[in-house]
Formats: structure tokens, C-alpha cells, sequence
């Protein structure tokens, strides 16, 4: 036991020996040296393309997507247009039959014709800016 405590002492003061003695050219030194800026710029750069990617994914995102964004756009138009036109005809058929009209049902026609003539107006700007045809349509 007493010898295996010497060992270890000896191992633990000849530590820094073995160091120095592994560096005895001056050139592996300097080469150690410069390692470490070496290292501290890749880590920087690397925390950079991190914060990078993080920040401009949506807007690249866009530019991928933007075929499927305009597809959907396009299928809700089209669904609040079918819907509005149903409650149109259902409140042609109240007014028929001299039956009241709740002042919500026309707030929210009112509403499905504003938003309807905004997306109209919407749909003829995508057809005519799409992206400068810079969007591809993956996706």
C-alpha cells in the first residue's frame, strides 16, 4: 500500500515534468499557442451561423413556401366566398318570409364583403408581384 501511495506521489510531481518535456520544441509550443484564437473564432463563428440560421429561417422559409401559401390563400378566399354567399341567400329567404335579420348576421355579411374585397385586391398584387418569379413552388 505505502508503495502504491509513493507511485502516486511520484507520478503527481513528475506531472509537470512530463508537460514540459512534451513541448521541448519551441515550435510545438507557438503551434499550441495558436490554437487557441483558432479555437475561440470557430466557436465564435459558429455561435454567428447559429444565430443566423435562427433569425433568417422564417424569411428563407417564405420564399420556399410561398406556392403553398398562396394555394392556401387562394382555398380560404374561395371558402369564406361560398359561405358568404349561403348566409346571403338565407337572408334573401328571412326577408321573404318578413322575418327579422339580427343585427350580428349583418355585421358579420358586412365583414365576409370587407374582407372579400381586400382579398381581391390582394389576389391581383400576388399575381402580380409572385416574389419578382424569384419564388420557386417546391413545397
Amino acid at each position: 500500500m505505502l508503495e502504491k501511495r509513493e507511485k502516486e506521489k511520484k507520478m503527481v510531481l513528475d506531472f509537470p515534468l512530463q508537460i514540459h518535456t512534451a513541448f521541448e520544441d519551441p515550435s510545438q509550443v507557438r503551434d499550441h499557442q495558436r490554437m487557441a484564437p483558432e479555437f475561440a473564432a470557430s466557436a465564435a463563428a459558429n455561435a454567428v451561423g447559429n444565430l443566423t440560421t435562427e433569425y433568417a429561417s422564417p424569411y428563407v422559409s417564405y420564399l420556399f413556401r410561398f406556392g403553398k401559401i398562396v394555394e392556401e390563400f387562394k382555398y380560404r378566399r374561395n371558402e369564406l366566398e361560398l359561405n358568404s354567399d349561403r348566409v346571403k341567400n338565407d337572408v334573401e329567404e328571412a326577408l321573404r318570409q318578413n322575418e327579422l335579420i339580427e343585427k350580428d348576421v349583418q355585421d358579420c355579411r358586412k365583414s365576409a364583403e370587407k374582407e372579400l374585397k381586400e382579398t381581391q385586391s390582394l389576389e391581383a398584387e400576388i399575381e402580380r408581384k409572385k416574389c419578382f418569379n424569384w419564388c420557386p413552388s417546391w413545397g
